[in-house]
């Protein structure tokens, strides 16, 4: 009897030691995540290669997800990819390996997932290349967050509306994918795994990059305006009343953006809205709202199959139900 009990204790004892670890190394985790974003916010790894890098994916079978990699001066560099769905997925690597001059380099593989991800010393030029999911190929759109350069990235699709049976990929209704990253104050070396492509915004903030998934082609803005500023800006309030909660204030910013994409053979027009939240106010307290919304049309004009008209759409912003609702 003694033996059995003795047995049981440790058992138990070992059960719980691992459940505490368990929740410690999650723990350190999150710390971890909020200090590297407080010290990228601070300016520390402006010119690193550490710090935190922000993108979009997509995939040939329509497959999207927004893209971090997470790269400290301690600990493996961290990749991950959230779906419209809610659902993630994480890779971690060895570590990143001094490839030629001053460029590093990073495996990431798992059981969905494999790329290699490189960028130079001083954090420029970062690059996300030989992208599999499922065994298709994709694309990731990377680029790196500084104290100087906040990066937003969001996922969403477009369907070809009229001119679409003369092109041999768009067909009239079917639903492809389209992401964009939203790149705040002046910023540099925009690196996609399809096209280098050096970008330097206008001094306005909050200018727009788009990657448009055709069939197994992805497409770019166009050389000539590689990013997309917004104006006609207005700020919104509006009242909303949530059931169990009462009336709250959304104040709201709602800009327009124009643009062109590189096709195939021609140029897509880009004409778009772009509605985000700042604030809202409830019982007296005011409170950061972050949401972010895109819609408007893409206008292809091709030297092959003439014109067609497509709407786009982001994915609904999660966790907020009325990021939408209080700025129509």
């Amino acid at each position: 009897m003694k033996k059995l009990l003795s047995i049981v204790f440790i058992s138990t004892l070992l059960f719980s030691c691992s459940q505490d670890n368990g929740i410690t190394d999650v723990q350190d985790e999150q710390t971890a995540q909020v200090d590297l974003e407080k010290l990228v916010a601070q300016g520390k790894y402006d010119n690193s290669q550490y710090g935190i890098y922000e993108g979009v994916f997509s995939s040939i079978d329509g497959n999207r997800a927004t893209v971090r990699i997470a790269i400290q001066e301690k600990g493996n560099p961290e990749v991950t990819f959230n779906f419209p769905d809610g659902s993630k997925t994480q890779l971690k690597s060895s570590g990143l390996t001094k490839a030629s001059g001053n460029t590093n380099t990073s495996n990431f593989s798992g059981k969905d997932f494999s790329l290699d991800f490189t960028v130079n010393s001083d954090g420029t030029e970062p690059l996300i290349s030989n992208v599999t999911y499922m065994g298709k190929k994709g694309d990731v759109l990377i680029m790196k967050e500084t104290s100087k350069n906040a990066i937003t990235p969001r996922t969403g699709t477009y369907s070809c509306i009229s001119g679409c049976d003369t092109h041999p990929d768009l067909g009239k209704g079917k639903t492809q994918t389209f992401n964009a990253i939203i790149q705040t104050s002046t910023s540099s070396g925009l690196t996609s795994s399809g096209d280098t492509e050096s970008t330097v915004a206008d001094n306005s903030k909050n200018d727009i990059v788009f990657q448009v998934q055709l069939a197994s082609e992805v497409f770019y803005m166009y050389s000539g305006t590689p990013t997309m500023p917004q104006n006609n800006c207005q700020d919104r309030t509006r009242d909303v009343f949530i059931p169990g909660v009462g009336t709250v204030t959304y104040n709201t910013t709602r800009c327009d953006f124009t643009g062109y994409i590189q096709g195939g053979s021609g140029l897509a027009t880009v004409n778009g809205t772009h509605r985000f939240g700042r604030t809202t106010q409830y019982n007296g307290t005011t409170t950061d709202f972050n949401c972010s919304d895109f819609f408007g049309t893409f206008t292809y004009t091709s030297e092959w199959f003439g014109t067609s008209n497509m709407t786009f759409q982001s994915d609904d912003d999660p966790g907020n139900d009325y990021c939408f609702l209080s700025n129509p």
